[in-house]
């Protein structure tokens, strides 16, 4: 019930948000998954290109980071722990 009330609230939020907040989260968003999906290694190995945008884009809205998951697997594998946060 919880969740279904969050995301609804979210989303009500989300309409008194400027278009360029959106915009920019949405960004912020999918580098995230483009670097998830990313075929790697085992470890994810960041260029250098990421880490840039991901710092320009926290500098200008630090709120972003809000927005970021980190997911630290604690016995299970980097996959099976990313599957589990979808």
């Amino acid at each position: 019930m919880f969740p279904i009330l969050h995301s609804l609230a979210m989303f009500v939020i989300d309409f008194f948000k400027s278009p360029r907040r959106l915009e920019a989260e949405n960004l912020f968003l999918r580098h995230q998954l483009s670097i998830a999906l990313r075929r790697a290694p085992p470890r994810l190995r960041l260029r250098g290109s990421d880490g840039a945008l991901m710092v320009w884009l926290t500098r200008l809205w630090p709120s972003l980071l809000g927005a970021a998951h980190v997911v630290q697997p604690c016995g299970l594998s980097a996959g099976a722990a990313y599957v589990a946060n979808i």
